[in-house]
């Protein structure tokens, strides 16, 4: 039994930085990345005996990563998505400063104004939740998502190539709805300063 379980394993322990930078090239978890290593690593080592050509073992054990990432994304777009709300972080205790005590680095220069960090994020999420849904989508798959172009395109039910095409625009959208709110933010502040 101790010599088959060693020959199961017999040159795929020196595969695990190959398939690591096959995957790292996919997704951009390093966590996940390095569960379906193993996972390969595993499926591999178990049906060793189906393996014809014992010269094929690198392109085989990449075409298992391959489809452990297939089942990986197929089960991330079947995950509900769940959203934070803010009251949760309301109850939690913390060193909670006194009103309208702001430390420095709780302020953003933009466009020469200082804004609190709080508003800008409150401004964003605004901005974010008032563009429509698939660019919503594509930069949570991307960005919040950590996922790759390849990965994206699947979630989005996109070919691969226009996933940096809607990103570029959702960004684009994305940036004039942010400075349209910092614009109306600053004019309510000057009008109350008046």
């Amino acid at each position: 039994m101790q010599a088959t379980e060693e020959g199961c394993w017999s040159g795929l322990e020196e595969l695990r930085p190959i398939l690591r930078r096959f995957l790292l090239s996919r997704c951009r978890d390093e966590n996940e990345v390095e569960d379906m290593v193993q996972e390969t690593l595993i499926r591999a080592a178990r049906y060793r005996g189906h393996l014809t050509h014992r010269d094929r073992l690198r392109s085989w054990a990449l075409q298992i990563a391959s489809n452990i990432f297939r089942d990986h994304l197929r089960r991330a777009v079947r995950r509900p998505m769940v959203g934070v709300r803010e009251e949760i972080f309301e109850d939690l205790p913390g060193g909670e400063l006194s009103p309208g005590e702001l430390l420095d680095d709780d302020l953003l220069d933009l466009e020469g104004d200082e804004f609190d960090k709080d508003v800008v994020l409150r401004m964003l999420s605004a901005a974010l939740a008032g563009l429509l849904e698939r660019d919503q989508l594509v930069l949570s798959c991307y960005y919040a998502g950590g996922q790759s172009t390849a990965a994206t395109a699947i979630v989005c039910g996109i070919r691969q190539e226009l996933v940096k095409v809607r990103l570029f625009r959702a960004r684009r959208r994305l940036e004039r709805a942010v400075r349209q709110r910092l614009a109306e933010h600053r004019a309510r502040r000057l009008v109350q300063v008046c």
